[in-house]
């Protein structure tokens, strides 16, 4: 019991931690007129404000559905007794947070092509297939000694 009260603690601070992360307040534009340059720049910055916040909308809404799917089977994990249920259940919100991920890294692969940044894109689908399939741990540096053969 005292394992399932750690995961819902950790996941009720994890879930204020993002909360507090998605609050950041909207920055403010300077009062005072910009240099013709500084103009441009900041149309840039405002174009590419614009393009993050439909992103961030979709990101949100991934977000709080799994929250709610983490939330709901945590409640279920803290009421079983069983303890291989439990453990499955605690295997479906690792597998629902995973899912999370890879769809939150797909909505900024979209973006990241529509808006033309195709090295950004091929980056992040590169974490993408890292996560569906890791690599092979590396042989050691320095090879161990067989089992037993310890003189």
């Amino acid at each position: 019991m005292n394992v399932i009260a750690r995961f819902i603690l950790v996941l009720i601070i994890s879930s204020v931690a993002m909360s507090v992360v998605a609050a950041d307040p909207e920055p403010q534009l300077p009062t005072t007129p910009p240099a013709p340059a500084a103009e441009v720049n900041q149309d840039k910055a405002l174009e590419a404000q614009d393009l993050k916040l439909p992103m961030m909308n979709e990101i949100q809404v991934v977000m709080d559905v799994s929250r709610g799917e983490i939330s709901e089977l945590a409640l279920r994990a803290a009421n079983t007794t069983d303890h291989m249920a439990n453990q499955a259940i605690q295997q479906e919100i690792a597998t629902i947070k995973q899912q999370t991920e890879l769809d939150i890294l797909g909505i900024q692969v979209r973006y990241a092509r529509s808006a033309g940044n195709v090295e950004l894109a091929e980056r992040i689908e590169a974490s993408i297939a890292a996560i569906i399939s890791p690599p092979a741990p590396a042989a050691p540096a320095v090879p161990r000694p067989a089992p037993g053969s310890q003189n």
